[in-house]
This record gives C-alpha cells, structure tokens and sequence, in this order.
C-alpha cells in the first residue's frame, strides 16, 4: 500500500469494507496501534484474498475517503 492508513478516515473504509463484505466482524476491523499487517494477514484469510489484493482494495477505498 503506497499511503498509510489516515485513522481519521479508517472508519469511512471500514464500513464501506462492511458494506462490500458483510461477513467481516468489527473484531475483524479493529484497529489497534501497530498491528497493520496482523490486520491485514486476517483480512486476506477472512475474504480469500492475497495480500496484493487487499492492498488494492484498501488503496480504493483510502482513495475514495480522502475525496471526503
């Protein structure tokens, strides 16, 4: 992922990820400080999607929450 995360907008893009994938829990998306790759580790194995993929996603929705 090319931007960090901006924690003033990761509760835009994780209800969008919510929306787009409803078998994701809040225990899913919970953000605790330093844990990124934990998080995204159990992103990719949750939705069967490799880390590249996630990233891509995340970037998408980072890009459309920055237009806020």
């Amino acid at each position: 992922m090319t931007q960090e995360f901006d924690m003033v907008y990761w509760n835009n893009i994780k209800m969008d990820l919510k929306k787009e994938y409803p078998q994701l829990t809040e225990a899913d998306l919970f953000w605790r400080d330093g844990s990124k790759e934990d998080m995204l580790s159990i992103l990719s194995i949750k939705l069967l999607k490799t880390k590249r993929e996630l990233e891509a996603i995340l970037e998408k929705y980072t890009s459309e929450s920055s237009n806020y």
